[in-house]
């Protein structure tokens, strides 16, 4: 009870504080007011503006607008006059060419000839180990028998192929018949016969695929003869150039 009647009278005395300060912060025109008092007003005059101007005469400064920064940036971009310079060329000399090429263009003439002499030394000495005159000289009848399958063929020839033909076709046919295996089939049955056979000789050593020209009537001497031409053709002599060769094969039974 006693703490309560305290707390009233602390608030009591808050009130009559605060009323006491406000009372001290009043203006004097609310005093006025308060007491129906008129209140004073002092007026102030301004000086004139012309005797001001007079007095401090101010400079006038023409105002200039300021460019913008889009402006700025406006010119920065558009592009500048180039004037067009006078230029000096130089007279250019032409390249001289080089010393090198020309130098392996020679070599290879050079090389060209000496193969070319090379060629032309061999065909003489050709033509002077086989010294052959067709018209004077006595051939064999073997060898006679061989050229008759050419024909007038042969005429058409040149004298190097020529050469080759009546000094080598002889023993082409006897290194053939030397191979030369009769088929068992055919002697049981007795068969017998001559067939002839043409192929090209290449220079070196091979040669194209054989082909019967005259068949012996037998299909089984015709194969055999092909077969031991292909493995008969190793030994053969070689010739300077391309040469064409026909044979006969004989298939006697004894």
């Amino acid at each position: 009870m006693r703490i309560f009647i305290a707390i009233i009278v602390s608030i009591l005395l808050h009130i009559i504080a605060f009323n006491i300060i406000n009372k001290t912060k009043i203006i004097p025109e609310q005093k006025a007011i308060l007491n129906n008092k008129p209140s004073v007003v002092t007026l102030i005059k301004l000086k004139s503006t012309q005797k001001y101007k007079k007095k401090h005469k101010t400079k006038q400064v023409k105002y200039t607008p300021k460019k913008s920064i889009k402006h700025k940036l406006h010119n920065k971009h558009k592009p500048k006059k180039i004037e067009p310079k006078t230029t000096f060329k130089p007279k250019i000399k032409p390249k001289s060419k080089p010393k090198t090429i020309t130098k392996k263009i020679i070599k290879k003439k050079v090389v060209k000839k000496k193969i070319q002499k090379k060629i032309i030394k061999n065909k003489k000495l050709f033509d002077k180990q086989h010294k052959v005159n067709t018209k004077h000289s006595i051939i064999d009848p073997l060898t006679q028998s061989y050229l008759d399958l050419y024909g007038d063929s042969f005429k058409k020839f040149d004298k190097t192929t020529k050469l080759f033909i009546l000094k080598n076709i002889k023993d082409i046919g006897l290194i053939t018949q030397r191979y030369l295996q009769y088929p068992q089939l055919s002697a049981m049955a007795g068969q017998s016969g001559v067939n002839v056979v043409e192929f090209i000789l290449y220079p070196n050593g091979d040669i194209s695929e054989p082909k019967i020209i005259k068949s012996s009537n037998y299909y089984l001497l015709d194969d055999n003869s092909i077969e031991t031409i292909k493995m008969a053709y190793y030994d053969y002599p070689r010739p300077l150039k391309p040469t064409l060769i026909k044979i006969f094969i004989k298939y006697i039974l004894q």
